[in-house]
């Protein structure tokens, strides 16, 4: 008789952690790399606000684009899905949206003056770490499983994967995506 509780209690208890790792875990993360998002698009607007870069520059636009598409559809990525869109444009005779996002982007920079261009690159390459951060740890099975590349210094590597040259060419193919999204789409995230 005294056994029925302690089942009770212990089921209770599986199904709380079930819940938590499954359901509020994932929910953590997204509000957590939407707000690692929100500050990276702040801070680039504080960029302009300060002079560094004009507002009304091809560049400072396509950035806030990409991030205004990424806070808004944050929900949608996963490592599946960024894997996907790679593979997809690796695979492709030609890859159309990525070189032709590269080709912009790298124009729109150049027309930069040096503060502009640093904080233009620096918003792009925190916008790619927070992501792939949020990515490998989406969900709690994913977090574990990195978990031996987090505990070996795991916040530098994701840095210098993120701001590798052979990744930004690779995250092209999402962040042209995020663009096409950020600007077709009226979005509640953007400054007025």
């Amino acid at each position: 008789m005294n056994e029925l509780p302690a089942i009770v209690l212990n089921a209770a208890l599986l199904a709380g952690l079930w819940w938590l790792f499954f359901f509020e875990f994932p929910r953590y993360r997204l509000d957590l790399v939407r707000q690692q998002l929100f500050e990276v698009r702040d801070r680039l607007f504080d960029d302009a606000v300060r002079g560094d870069i004009p507002f009304d520059s091809r560049a400072y636009g396509m950035t806030r684009n990409m991030l205004n598409g990424m806070i808004r559809y944050a929900h949608e990525i996963s490592l599946a899905r960024t894997l996907g869109i790679i593979y997809i444009e690796l695979t492709a005779d030609e890859g159309v949206e990525a070189d032709r996002f590269e080709k912009a982007f790298d124009s729109a920079i150049g027309e930069l003056s040096f503060a502009g261009k640093h904080a233009v690159i620096r918003a792009r390459h925190l916008m790619h770490r927070h992501m792939l951060d949020y990515v490998l740890n989406r969900t709690f099975p994913t977090s574990m499983l990195t978990l031996p590349l987090r505990a070996y210094q795991y916040s530098r590597r994701i840095k210098q994967i993120a701001r590798s040259r052979y990744m930004q060419r690779r995250w092209s193919a999402v962040d042209a995506q995020y663009e096409i999204i950020g600007e077709q789409s009226p979005s509640a995230y953007a400054h007025s």
